[in-house]
């Protein structure tokens, strides 16, 4: 584990410096002479509950476990072997790979296998025919524990629901984790609020097999000089099975609480893609040539699905569907069909004219008919054209120092179509529905005497038969530099991309029958450079090598507009407790802006501080919080070599974006890191009084603002309505700005005179280290908290996370021999 916070060990559960058996360590000190009451021991968490009657009058000593949350973790073994063998002669070329790794987790009970074999070849068949194939089998199993985006809530059966953030005095590895009764999870807060680690690890879980096909055929031939077809077909396939478990005497999932249930959900995904192209080449005169191709494709993918879910375990410990009492099919997370079929068709054409090898011209056009979108709409064309000038060749110079100079550019447009079956209504069969307050009731409905009625409902998204291809225009300039013989590298680039008609859902009035919408939105721009700089500062003649190489990238992602009668498009985060922050899009705004609640100030930007407690005054409409988007990422690579050895090390920096972090916040919420440690004083928040009921500053009697000076205590400063829990979402917003040493490796590669009888031709030993330090200034100091934990992937969702589990720091060891 990289980046577990730094605890504090001084104060135990509790509030306010009074011992409470609760989920806060804001309790009474371990030792030292203070106001409060001294605790040398405290009952045993346990006393008074079915199956613990042994325990009932024991005590424990009161004081700090500081290692009780590390010791949830292990030390995870990574072990990657391959072979490969190869042959080959004048006409012909065979190889196979075989490949087995296996990792066990940082997490118990969490394991990740992968093997594979690949095979593949090619073969010069006659003067005009080759023919080239490849087949590649991978199988992978995986088991794990429910954990990662939003593992921190009440109801969760996740391994790091409250984990992170447990008491200062929870011996959670010194008491037992079940009842034994009911074989139910047993935690210090009780059940109903979250389940202990140790359970989860054993009794909710997840596993994941796949088996995957990926082949490649291609055959080529040569009709005359100049003139070739070429057609080639790969399939790429597997089928997955999925199955998640949590285990009677659980406080989640929230839906069904403790009594146990199984999911399955099988997967069958089968992907053809097929191209069949004619290519020219040409001298057209002694100073122009001409490449050109045509060629049609066809992709068409399928995929059958199904799930069902399980409730109520017959038998505690046995995870398969036929355990359980009621199995009902299941609706996936995201809506998507149990069976999907698209099919896109598409013709192309490219020419490449050549000037004396010094310039170059590319037209290429391409027209996609998509399955996916409405008859009206699936035919669409995008064109692209770019060009490249080698500026010394054509003045036929060469300065000194100067070794080449190549400017670049290119526009071009791509379009997109979208998922298959968008367009019309679609009826879920087996929902759930939930009459409000309770009860909850599951179609379909069975009255007295047995028989029963079918039922449907409409999804809560309205489709639209009237979707229009999504369509990217991008401009690019750029320019590639050798200078000194290759010491000194540069490639720099300028672009300026914009989509339009992007396909996404944006919400509706409920009167309307639904929640979300889904249509074409506006128009959103990506400006930005990108630069890469290669530098050798140091080279002598004993083989000493010093190599630096640098990036650059900045970006700027804006919201130019958006379709007419909207003013906004909201991305709703999906969990309660990343408080009520979304991602927002408005015209003329950065993509993705954070939108929260927030706390009133006056025309100053003073704070408004309700004089009767102290504490915030909430603003009542939320406001944007934060900005994902970085001002810019910069990456540094050195390398120093010599006779054989090779130092490489990578870091990376991240300058600005905005993170909002339900980790950082619940950290500091219940008080366990060193950030909260020093609580024994009061606090009076900078700003002035204001009024809760017309929410405005409090004048004196001359018309003054009054400053605040109203104390609170610290307790109350995080878990008040002030800062952190119950506080508002920008208080949990963070300049998620970092520098960090990504990798650092040692290299050795053995002289070829070493190995001369041997029958070896070469061996290599390196050592590996990845994710070894950072810093992260804009969290507070001893939340030690990584920026980059796993939020959600490439979605419109960035800036939010919602207590994903901890990065991990990697050491490695590899020997690579060849023969």
């Amino acid at each position: 584990i990289a980046n577990l916070p730094e605890y504090q060990n001084t104060y135990g559960t509790g509030t306010n410096f009074n011992y409470q058996q609760v989920n806060g360590s804001w309790g009474a000190p371990f030792v030292g002479t203070r106001p409060y009451a001294t605790l040398t021991e405290i009952p045993h968490w346990y006393q008074g509950r079915l199956g613990f009657d042994e325990l009932d009058g024991v005590t424990v000593p009161y004081r700090a476990y500081p290692d009780n949350v590390e010791k949830l973790f292990q030390t995870g073994v990574t072990s990657d072997n391959s072979i490969t063998i190869a042959s080959g002669g004048e006409n012909a070329s065979v190889g196979a790979t075989l490949s087995y790794l296996n990792n066990e987790g940082y997490v118990p009970n969490t394991r990740f296998t992968r093997a594979s074999f690949s095979v593949g070849g090619s073969a010069q068949l006659s003067d005009r025919f080759s023919l080239s194939a490849n087949l590649n089998y991978t199988r992978t199993d995986q088991d794990g524990v429910i954990s990662g985006v939003g593992a921190l809530g009440s109801n969760n059966p996740s391994a790091f629901a409250r984990s992170l953030y447990l008491g200062r005095n929870w011996d959670v590895h010194g008491q037992p984790f079940q009842n034994p009764v009911d074989m139910g999870s047993e935690f210090m807060v009780g059940r109903g609020t979250a389940d202990n680690p140790l359970w989860s690890y054993r009794n909710a879980g997840f596993r994941s097999d796949v088996d995957r096909i990926a082949s490649v055929l291609n055959g080529r031939y040569r009709i005359v000089d100049g003139l070739a077809i070429n057609y080639r077909i790969g399939l790429n396939a597997y089928s997955q099975r999925n199955s998640e478990f949590i285990r009677p005497g659980s406080t989640g999932p929230s839906s069904n609480p403790g009594v146990g249930q199984v999911t399955d959900h099988d997967i069958a995904y089968q992907e053809i893609e097929s191209n069949l192209f004619l290519e020219y080449e040409a001298n057209l005169s002694n100073t122009l040539t001409l490449n050109a191709l045509v060629g049609h494709n066809l992709n068409q993918t399928t995929v059958d699905q199904q799930a069902f879910q399980g409730l109520n375990y017959v038998i505690f410990d046995i995870d398969d569907l036929d355990n359980t009492n009621n199995v009902v099919p299941y609706i996936l997370p995201d809506g998507s069909p149990g069976y999907q079929r698209s099919r896109l068709y598409g013709v192309y054409s490219e020419l490449r004219f050549g000037f004396n090898s010094w310039a170059y011209l590319n037209l290429s056009g391409r027209n996609d008919w998509s399955s996916t979108l409405p008859v009206d709409n699936r035919s669409y064309f995008y064109p692209s054209v770019s060009a490249s000038f080698s500026i010394l060749d054509a003045l036929a110079i060469n300065p000194r120092n100067i070794d080449f100079v190549k400017l670049r550019g290119g526009w071009a447009q791509v379009g997109n179509d979208t998922d298959p079956y968008l367009l019309n209504k679609v009826y879920n069969v087996n929902s759930v529905l939930v009459t409000n307050p309770a009860p909850t009731a599951s179609f379909p409905f069975t009255p007295t005497g047995g028989t029963t009625t079918p039922a449907l409902t409409l999804t809560d998204i309205e489709r639209n038969p009237d979707l229009k291809p999504e369509r990217t225009n991008e401009l690019e300039v750029g320019m590639d530099v050798r200078l000194f013989g290759g010491l000194v590298t540069l490639d720099a680039t300028y672009y300026d991309k914009r989509s339009k008609d992007q396909i996404a859902t944006v919400s509706v009035p409920n009167s309307s029958g639904f929640d979300q919408f889904l249509t074409n939105f506006g128009e959103i721009s990506n400006k930005g450079v990108e630069v890469a700089l290669g530098i050798t500062p140091f080279r002598n003649e004993n083989g000493f090598t010093w190599n630096t190489f640098t990036t650059f990238t900045r970006n700027r992602n804006v919201v130019e507009k958006l379709t007419e009668g909207v003013t906004e498009v909201q991305v709703e985060q999906g969990s309660s407790f990343a408080g009520s922050v979304i991602a927002v899009h408005r015209p003329g705004q950065e993509f993705g802006l954070l939108l929260g609640s927030v706390d009133l100030r006056d025309d100053e930007g003073n704070l408004l501080i309700d004089r009767s407690n102290g504490q915030l005054i909430r603003a009542p409409q939320p406001d944007i919080v934060g900005n994902p988007n970085p001002d810019f990422r910069l990456g540094f690579i050195n390398t120093f070599s010599w006779k054989g050895f090779s130092l490489r090390a990578v870091l990376d920096w991240q300058q600005g974006g905005d993170l909002f972090s339900n980790t950082v916040l619940s950290l500091l919420g219940r008080g366990v890191t060193k950030d909260t440690e020093d609580r024994e004083v009061m606090k009076v928040i900078p700003g002035v009084y204001g009024d809760p009921n017309t929410l405005q500053p409090v004048l004196n009697e001359a018309g003054e603002k009054v400053p605040n000076q109203t104390m609170v205590e610290v307790n109350t400063l995080y878990f008040g309505e002030t800062f952190a829990i119950n506080g508002a979402d920008e208080w949990a917003v963070f300049d998620a700005s970092y520098l960090k040493l990504r990798e650092v490796s040692l290299s050795y590669s053995l002289p070829r005179r070493l190995l001369e009888n041997t029958p070896f031709t070469g061996a290599s030993l390196s050592l590996t280290g990845r994710n070894l330090w950072f810093t992260a200034p804009g969290f507070p100091e001893h939340t030690n908290f990584d920026p980059e934990v796993n939020q959600f992937g490439s979605t419109n969702k960035q800036g939010i996370e919602y207590s994903a589990t901890p990065t991990v720091r990697r050491y490695g060891v590899s020997l690579r021999v060849q023969f």
